[in-house]
């Protein structure tokens, strides 16, 4: 056998057995996968500042004045945006706390519900949400007694505490140490894009009324920028309006479809 062969056939071998490293490869594959949204957003950023920025306000817009109050507006909601967008993407979940944790030994004589109980009875844990039977909520996986509102996520492979949602646009949990900045992204959004659509639509229509830009490139740039802005700022709107219904009831989107269940209720 060549070497070339002899490796194909150690890489196929890898492949069809249960070798670590297959699952990560796999592992390593999948996670790069899952920062596809995220660059998706910045290049649409990038690609909106340029357009609006260098085309319609340095190129386009004659009154001096108008240029600078353009410029101020867009970079202030530019820096709410940005700064909200990269704290919901990169705030590091709170652990679920030590007391929880809860291992139960193969040799125990208790079950492990028992066992629950007694270890939430010693650590004096206040646990009110149940499982639709009626038992202590526990994940096998992280072996921890889930606190109320707490889920496992699948994605981030751990216990979040007061999960909402797994977002793929931030990578991330919707959760208790990110959720504020999650919805503040999302509103910063619908401004910004009502914004860039109310103060770049009348240029749209120049485009159609009279040869005010110069080049067909540049009357793209800002068509294609509108347009999208006036897309997103329908899904931003709807998106924004729904959150703040929840916070204000004091519930989530995985409370909201699949109602908690409360001992005693």
């Amino acid at each position: 056998k060549t070497k070339t062969t002899a490796n194909l056939e150690m890489n196929a071998d890898i492949w069809e057995s249960d070798d670590p490293r297959r699952f990560r490869t796999v592992r390593y594959l999948f996670c790069l996968v899952r920062w596809i949204p995220i660059a998706l957003i910045v290049l649409m950023t990038i690609y909106g500042y340029y357009a609006y920025v260098i085309v319609l306000c340095i190129q386009q817009v004659e009154s001096d004045i108008q240029r600078i109050v353009y410029l101020v507006i867009i970079h202030i909601l530019l820096l709410f945006y940005s700064s909200t967008f990269f704290r919901a993407v990169f705030t590091w979940h709170a652990f679920v706390p030590y007391k929880y944790i809860y291992k139960h030994p193969s040799d125990s004589s208790l079950t492990l519900q028992e066992g629950l109980a007694q270890h939430a009875e010693k650590e004096e844990l206040i646990l009110h949400q149940r499982t639709p039977t009626g038992d202590i909520r526990y994940c096998p996986k992280c072996e921890v007694i889930k606190p109320d509102r707490a889920h496992h996520c699948t994605a981030c492979n751990r216990c979040i505490l007061k999960m909402d949602h797994h977002c793929p646009w931030i990578n991330n949990c919707c959760a208790y140490s990110n959720y504020k900045y999650f919805i503040l992204f999302v509103n910063y959004s619908f401004i910004l894009c009502l914004y860039i659509v109310l103060s770049a639509g009348p240029y749209c229509v120049l485009i159609f009324t009279a040869s005010a830009l110069d080049s067909n490139y540049q009357k793209y740039n800002i068509l294609a920028l509108v347009l999208l802005c006036l897309a997103f700022s329908f899904s931003t709107a709807m998106l924004g309006f729904f959150h703040i219904y929840l916070a204000q009831q004091n519930s989530s989107t995985m409370e909201s479809s699949h109602p908690p269940l409360v001992q005693g209720k």
